[in-house]
């Protein structure tokens, strides 16, 4: 039989069995009574592991949990097919298929021969866990699938698209734009020095 523990003893990280489910405790908070006679109140933030569902709920302090049979197997990914993904166990080199629901958005940083750690609840498998270089292939997919970033390699094209969007240095304090002061200065010239009187004015 599983030991039980407490609601007052679990702790953040830790896993616990509630209503035939295992569960990730997320975060605690204790609730210490004010008034004599009250209870102590335990608010979990619990994640459950079969529908990866997190919500908050509120026990008392000895409201008692079993500890869930919770397992963790080295495996290697093997193939995807329209009946799910396929692993192959280390240990017992036999194969675990999970299905794309179950994996959730793990899926995705699947490739070949990447080695997970199958979770497996009561014998059957829940979920996997990512290693360091499951993750670091992850994110190097993640990166590779990014859309690439509109920005010109020309320093000049760089400045025209700030300019367009209102970033140019004309836009600075202090700077003064060459072309508005060459057309003051065209126009002042016009003023100050009026062109000579033609000959029929002379006569």
């Amino acid at each position: 039989m599983a030991s039980l523990m407490e609601a007052i003893e679990i702790k953040r990280k830790m896993f616990f069995e509630f209503e035939g489910a295992p569960y990730h405790c997320i975060d605690v908070e204790v609730s210490k009574p004010t008034a004599r006679g009250g209870q102590t109140l335990v608010r979990l933030k619990m994640r459950n592991l079969l529908t990866r569902a997190v919500f908050d709920k509120t026990f008392k302090a000895g409201d008692k949990f079993p500890e869930p049979d919770l397992v963790m197997d080295k495996a290697n990914f093997s193939y995807s097919d329209s009946s799910g993904y396929h692993f192959l166990d280390q240990e017992t080199f036999e194969t675990v298929t999970l299905s794309g629901t179950t994996l959730g958005e793990d899926r995705l940083l699947l490739a070949d021969n990447v080695e997970v750690q199958i979770q497996k609840f009561n014998g059957n498998p829940i979920g996997i866990h990512r290693t360091g270089r499951a993750r670091r292939h992850g994110q190097r997919r993640r990166d590779e699938s990014r859309p690439p970033r509109d920005r010109p390699r020309d320093p000049r094209a760089a400045l025209h698209q700030r300019r367009r969007k209102g970033e140019g240095p004309h836009r600075d304090a202090g700077v003064r734009r060459p072309g508005l002061v060459f057309g003051f200065c065209l126009l002042a010239s016009g003023f100050l020095c009026p062109p000579p009187p033609c000959s029929s004015a002379r006569r």
